[in-house]
């Protein structure tokens, strides 16, 4: 039986230092229950539907399958739990598809730990939750009011592109890429041409350059 007010939690980040830090935050609020934590997005999707939860806090960087495929996984089942996504990925260009998908809220990793809790408290009240600046932009899009000129132009790219970027960007060879996310050379080949289309790349060492650059603007030492 839940007790009231209690919040029962799962944790799913590969990053090992971060995990321990975030699961110590939540163990020493008197109202939070950490249920269960991993760094497999595999074995997640293997656990949880086996456990009673209210909260899926995640990364989107995972070893083993990418954040947004975590998330629309467990949304294929019907479930009542919600999910925060805690990640260093930029969530101008993140946030909104997380939450398309199925998440309920979105910071960034270096949001102040009280926000954390704030935000995870809000998210059992059924409520969405995201940094002001995020959510003053997406509601200004929703009105109309917002200018999208200052807009990355990482959001022209499909889910699946961004994630071929990101692994560029980490160094990875076309062929690893292939590997990681489970399809073709020829299909991330087809991927990448599309990304220099958008981003107005003219060949493979420019686009490597570029996704270098972004990846280090995120503070990849805590990805």
């Amino acid at each position: 039986m839940k007790l009231e007010g209690l919040i029962r939690i799962y944790l799913v980040d590969d990053h090992p230092v971060f995990r321990l830090g975030l699961a110590g935050l939540l163990r020493a609020e008197p109202n939070m229950q950490l249920e269960g934590e991993t760094e497999s997005g595999r074995q997640a999707l293997e656990e949880i539907p086996s456990k009673k939860i209210d909260i899926v806090v995640l990364d989107l960087s995972l070893q083993d399958m990418s954040g947004l495929d975590l998330i629309r996984e467990l949304r294929r089942e019907k479930n009542d739990f919600s999910i925060l996504v805690l990640s260093m990925h930029d969530e101008d260009v993140f946030a909104e598809r997380a939450l398309k998908l199925g998440a309920d809220g979105y910071l960034m990793k270096n949001t102040a730990p009280v926000d954390i809790l704030h935000a995870i408290r809000q998210i059992a009240r059924k409520e969405v939750a995201l940094s002001k600046r995020q959510s003053d932009l997406m509601l200004k899009r929703i009105l109309g009011r917002g200018s999208h000129n200052g807009d990355s132009p990482l959001q022209s790219l499909s889910d699946r592109e961004l994630e071929v970027f990101e692994l560029v960007g980490h160094g990875k060879s076309t062929r690893i890429v292939a590997e990681k996310l489970f399809i073709s050379v020829k299909t991330v080949e087809t991927h990448q041409a599309h990304i220099k289309r958008k981003l107005g790349l003219s060949n493979h060492a420019e686009l490597m350059r570029s996704a270098f650059a972004w990846i280090n603007e995120l503070n990849p030492s805590v990805i």
